[in-house]
Order: C-alpha cells, then structure tokens, then sequence
C-alpha cells in the first residue's frame, strides 16, 4: 500500500528495523535479578518479503496526509468531527443519515451536521456508534490485567534497551521494551499488579514517574531513568469480538469470494452496502 502511494522509501528508511528479540527472566541463582536467556532473530528467513519496522502511526498519517493533499482529487481529512448517531433507512439511494457534532479542543462547539451516505464505514473503535447503529455488540470480557504504556527519552545500564525485549521478573510483573524510530525514544509496556498497585488503579492515580517506579521493580537489578516523556497511557486488556461486522442478510451474503476457494470473512463495519438501494 504504500508502495503505491509512494511512501515506502521514506517509511522504512527513518523506521527502527526489529531484527533481534531479546528475552529475559528470573536469574536461578537469584530470582529477584532479571538475566537475558536469549536473543533471537526477530523474523526467520523466508518468512516474508517485508522488513519488520516500527514508525510511529502519526508520522505514518503525515505521509498519507501529504500524499492525499498532492493527488489529483486534492483531498483533505476533516478532523474535530464526532458521530453522535447513526440510521439506517430501508431503502433509498442515500440510506444511511450520520449525524456528526463538531469538537474543538476536546469540548463539544454546539454545532451538527447531518450527512447522508449510501454506505457508511466504521473505523470508530472499542465503543463504535456505527457498530451499534447495526444492531451489533462486542461479547466478552476484559483478562482482568493493566498495562502502562510509555514513550520515554532515558538513561539506563540495562544492555538491550535498544533491541526489542521481552522481561518477565519473579514477582514484580513482565515488561515490553520497544525502540523508537530516530535512535533516542524507547517505548515501555508496563505491566501492573493487580494487589501491589490496586490503589493507584482505582484511584486513577497512575503517572509516569509511578509508571517508571514498576519498571524499576521489574527491571532490578539494573536501573532506568527517566528525562522526558513524549507520551503515556493506561489500558486493560480484553478479548472482545463482535459476531458480524456489518448489516448484510446472511441469506445475501456470499458463501465464497469470487476467486477464492475458502469462504468470505467480514473485514470492516459497514453500514448498508454499497449496492443497496
């Protein structure tokens, strides 16, 4: 895809090239020190023609704004929208009415606009109106785990913090580091215990510098340091899925693509087919 706009030179010049994993676990002799079990390439020969490399995603949006704002047609995103409601009508050549409200600064301007569409795609995440405009729900549940996430500018004597390293301690949780692109940022993948730091969790009290507090405990007996942070966030884990992910009969759904020999697999939320109406 990127290829085709152009776009893959750029990308996977300035990208950070994962090429080894590194592994680390309790040491036998002394379980509360980490030691690297191994390192590993990253992707076995063969297995694909593409590089594994990480750009971060609003970088990889500049390009395709830029791109897009260069081609033909001139187009431009529209941001500070937000979908408040979604309709589906039976019929029409314009069946589907999305109701938009406009957003600046993070608070709601007042202002609605209505847009009709003969289909509408949805890329609207966890809590998706369209999903819900199409009758469909997420069923499951959340794994009952915390993750802190950060991209942080560091200094540290832990060895491979320029590899992509996987660090499970004894009794203070697991850790993912992932170098950024650029040769300065690294990203953490915290992982927080659900007794040792319930109440930062139901207080909402989580910060970076706690956040670089767990990395410590888990990274021991070396040592992080924290300068800045570009940016940081706390999450949980879950194991979602949604039964279909559009609003197509399933007497009028094909049992197979044209040319393909397994059958057709849902791939986006839409609302209303294209050849509706």
């Amino acid at each position: 895809m990127f290829e085709a706009f152009g776009l893959a030179d750029q990308l996977v010049s300035e990208a950070y090239w994962v090429n080894e994993v590194g592994f680390w676990r309790p040491d036998p002799e002394d379980p509360s020190r980490i030691t690297r079990t191994g390192r590993i390439q990253d992707v076995e020969d063969g297995l694909s023609e593409f590089p594994h490399v990480i750009v971060n995603q609003a970088r990889m949006l500049a390009y395709l704004r830029d791109s897009m704002a260069r081609s033909a047609s001139r187009l431009e995103p529209c941001y500070g929208l937000q979908a408040a409601d979604v309709q589906v009508a039976p019929d029409g050549k314009a069946p589907v009415t999305v109701t938009l409200r406009h957003v600046a600064d993070g608070q709601e301007t007042g202002e609605i606009s209505t847009v009709r569409a003969r289909y509408v795609v949805g890329c609207d995440g966890a809590r998706s109106a369209v999903r819900t405009s199409i009758g469909q729900e997420l069923v499951g549940d959340a794994m009952n785990s915390s993750w802190g996430v950060m991209d942080v500018l560091a200094v540290t004597d832990f060895p491979d913090i320029r590899l992509k390293a996987v660090v499970h301690s004894a009794d203070q949780g697991s850790l993912l580091i992932i170098p950024r692109e650029g040769g300065y940022l690294v990203r953490l993948y915290i992982e927080l215990d659900q007794v040792r730091d319930r109440d930062m969790l139901d207080a909402r009290s989580v910060t970076p510098e706690k956040l670089a507090a767990v990395a410590n405990r888990i990274l021991h007996p070396y040592a992080i340091d924290v300068k800045s942070v570009g940016w940081w966030s706390v999450y949980e884990i879950g194991q979602r899925l949604c039964r279909k992910f559009d609003d197509v009969p399933a007497e009028e759904m094909p049992t197979q693509l044209p040319g393909s020999s397994s059958p057709a697999t849902p791939a986006t939320r839409t609302a209303r087919r294209p050849d509706r109406g």
